[in-house]
Order: C-alpha cells, then structure tokens, then sequence
C-alpha cells in the first residue's frame, strides 16, 4: 500500500514547483510516520493467509521478512520459557537438564536456539505451503479455523 501511495504522488518534471515540493514534503512525513512500521506490515502481510507469497514485495526482501518473522518466533518462545520458568515455585530437575554437576560446554544455548530456529523455519515453511486463500477471505476467521493446523504460529 505504502509502495503503491509513494508511486501515485511521486514528483515528475510536468508537475509545477509548489506541487512537487508539496509531494517531496508529503512522501518525507510519509517515511517519518510509517517508516519504524514497516517491518509490523510485511510480518502482517505475511501472516495474512490471502498474501503469503509476498509478491508485493522485491523477491530478495521476501527472504530478509521471512528471517526476521523466524527470528521473532524464537524471541517470543524464549521469552514464553523463560517468564514460565521465573515464576517462584520448587525447583524440578527434568532428565537431560543441566545441573551442578554437568560438566561440559555452556554453548548449549546456541544449540537450542539453532534447533528452535529451524523449527520454526519447518513451520513457517510449512504454513506457506498450503494454497494462498482468495482475498475475499476475512484473515481473522481463517487463523480461527485453521489455528490448530499450524502448529503454534
């Protein structure tokens, strides 16, 4: 939408002077005011089931929205984890868990954050499989219906 907006009041050499300042200040307050959001529109778009493909957008930055969408994913679960495990309770040792006695290397952290990264790239992956929905469809009422199907994206 922006992309198209930037096109359609773009300055051109037959617009007089006051015209083409006004477009120029226009487009700069646009870029001022929605420039920080992009990010949340093309995560948006990309979580909408009626364009997933991401064909509004320059083939080499569908890659770059698809990583930061994963990267996002594997934030919030770290987050999720780690606010359940904060909360006060007695201590519970699961089996294979790290203790004071486990000796060995601390990058275990990198490693689960590798898995849970390509876990989420097999999800995203997965939900952008399944065919593109008309655009008649109400987003909202699709994630609804087909919430348990995707896993927890």
């Amino acid at each position: 939408m922006r992309a198209h907006f930037r096109n359609s009041v773009e300055p051109n050499t037959d617009d007089p002077g006051y015209a083409r300042r006004f477009k120029v200040a226009m487009l700069a307050e646009l870029d001022r005011r929605v420039g920080s959001l992009s990010f949340l529109f093309t995560k948006a778009t990309a979580l909408d089931p009626r364009f997933k493909s991401l064909r509004c957008l320059p083939k080499e930055q569908r890659a770059e929205v698809l990583k930061k969408l994963t990267e996002e994913c594997v934030r919030l679960e770290q987050k999720n984890v780690d606010e359940s495990t904060s909360t006060p309770s007695a201590p519970v040792l699961q089996k294979g868990a790290p203790s004071m006695f486990s000796f060995g290397n601390d990058d275990d952290s990198d490693v689960e954050e590798e898995s849970a990264r390509t876990r989420w790239e097999h999800i995203i992956a997965a939900y952008r499989a399944k065919p593109q929905e008309p655009e008649g469809t109400d987003p909202l009422v699709w994630w609804r219906l087909n919430a348990k199907g995707q896993k927890p994206l």
